[in-house]
């Protein structure tokens, strides 16, 4: 969607590269590319009533689509882009970011600082963290009634090992899991599992990480979080989840659970970083000052549930859930989670020894 004088209007409009290019050369133009749910729409209204600077917007699926329309586009046709962490350091390595200024946002100083010189970003030279969520197990309590709270990567990858005794073997030939259908998502996940972390991959842990999806098959009743209230329902017990979707459920019934693995597990930071080539640099600085503003920050977390970067707007969270370190991390907890950085890994091994995963037979259920 595009907004244009306070309203919104297709982004059919500029989904060429020719119409991309012409955005570089209009001046008081913003042009950001994002995640539909990062930044929520009533902050651009505000933003252009309080400026008078209108706001071009077109969102992205994935941060790999977004990384190859910068690399289509060279790079130009964008003043702000919103990458996930690991994606900063990848386009920052290939050039298509500029050096943020943090003189020019006064809201930087209430960053929660857990969020900063992170492995993505040391230096905090190329993004500024806009919200963040945590991947984790979600729940069912009816469902477990009887049971322990899954608070391990172990319900999900090998239950058998998790729960023990009658009540569990009555439940257990009823039991089955959501996973996400994002590969770095589940094979991270299986690296905290098998080996407690996500930075030493090797062929031998590989092989490791595919035998334990391929054994997992037989327990997964859907893979991707499309209609995840449906299946947490009833139908999928138990939930590869992050703190976003379950927070929203939680909200609203108190029936539903979240734990942090006790393992450790993936932070995803959502950040807004200013391209290389953007012509409208200080207009830049000026709006994502305005997004991680307490306010911005308060409405954004209210429309999509990604905890605020904001550490003003916390309070915000529920209070029962803010102070629940399982759901919403203390110091401690923080330390067991890691962004989806590639270290000794590549994306395509990750996508090729899913492909291989999911086209295997499935194997019955032991």
């Amino acid at each position: 969607e595009i907004i244009v004088n306070g309203d919104f209007k297709s982004c059919a409009a500029i989904s060429t590269i020719s119409d991309f290019k012409l955005f570089t050369f209009l001046s008081d133009v913003l042009s950001l590319y994002t995640f539909f749910n990062v930044i929520d729409q009533n902050i651009l209204r505000k933003f252009e009533e309080k400026t008078g600077i209108p706001v071009h917007v077109k969102h992205f699926d994935s941060n790999t689509g977004m990384r190859a329309q910068l690399e289509i586009n060279g790079g130009s046709g964008y003043d702000i882009i919103a990458p996930s962490d690991y994606m900063v350091e990848i386009l920052a390595e290939s050039g298509f970011l500029q050096p943020i200024d943090t003189r020019k946002i006064k809201n930087y100083t209430d960053i929660d600082g857990r969020l900063l010189g992170r492995e993505h970003d040391p230096e905090n030279k190329y993004c500024v963290p806009v919200a963040w969520t945590i991947y984790g197990v979600g729940f069912n309590k009816e469902w477990l009634s009887g049971l322990k709270e899954p608070d391990s990567w172990t319900a999900l990858f090998e239950p058998n090992k998790f729960w023990t005794g009658k009540e569990w073997e009555a439940k257990s030939k009823d039991y089955k899991i959501c996973m996400y259908d994002e590969p770095t998502d589940v094979v991270f996940a299986a690296s905290f599992y098998l080996y407690g972390n996500v930075s030493k991959f090797s062929a031998e842990r590989l092989s490791g990480i595919k035998k334990l999806l391929l054994q997992q098959r037989y327990l997964v009743g859907s893979y991707g979080e499309t209609n995840l209230p449906y299946y947490i329902s009833g139908v999928c017990p138990v939930v590869m989840a992050t703190s976003a979707n379950m927070g929203r459920l939680m909200s609203v019934s108190p029936n539903f659970g979240f734990k942090i693995p006790k393992e450790g597990s993936i932070i995803t930071i959502e950040t807004l970083a200013i391209t290389k080539d953007s012509k409208n640099v200080d207009l830049a600085h000026q709006f994502i000052d305005f997004a991680i503003s307490e306010e911005s920050s308060r409405a954004s977390f209210n429309e999509y549930e990604y905890f605020p970067s904001n550490k003003k707007a916390y309070s915000e969270i529920d209070s029962e859930l803010r102070a629940d370190t399982s759901f919403f991390p203390d110091d401690k907890a923080f330390l067991r989670l890691h962004s989806e950085l590639y270290r000794n890994i590549s994306i395509e091994e990750i996508n090729n020894l899913w492909i291989d995963v999911k086209s295997r037979k499935i194997e019955p259920r032991p």
